[in-house]
């Protein structure tokens, strides 16, 4: 949550739900990912397809962590290249834990609880 200088409460619990809910789809479609691959020797169509859309979801996650444009774009090549994907999705979702959990929320193994979020309404 670098950048545009001071935030009111209502500014940073809205940020924190934006990364909360990235974070979550980014790992889910992550997971998926990695099982579409499994069945890629059928559904190859399937495993492509997933992985354009993580792509866009770790653009949008970044951006709602407020990542500088050139790291968004290195990280969306990275994410063209094999096990080069699966670095970049750990770090950026390593990132958005730490932000949400100095926050003080919970983040499991999908993300944060959606009754957890519900204490950052104010």
């Amino acid at each position: 949550m670098a950048g545009s200088g001071p935030m009111t409460s209502a500014q940073g619990n809205a940020q924190l739900r934006t990364i909360a809910k990235r974070q979550k789809e980014v790992t889910v479609l992550f997971l998926l990912l990695v099982f579409g691959q499994v069945l890629s020797a059928v559904f190859i169509g399937f495993a492509v397809l997933l992985g354009v859309v993580l792509i866009v979801f770790v653009v949008r996650l970044m951006r709602a962590m407020d990542s500088r444009t050139g790291v968004i774009v290195l990280a969306s090549i990275g994410m063209l290249v094999p096990i080069i994907n699966c670095l970049v999705v750990l770090v950026v979702n390593l990132q958005a834990c730490s932000v949400l959990q100095r926050a003080g929320l919970r983040v499991g193994f999908i993300g944060v609880a959606d009754e957890e979020l519900g204490r950052l309404d104010p």
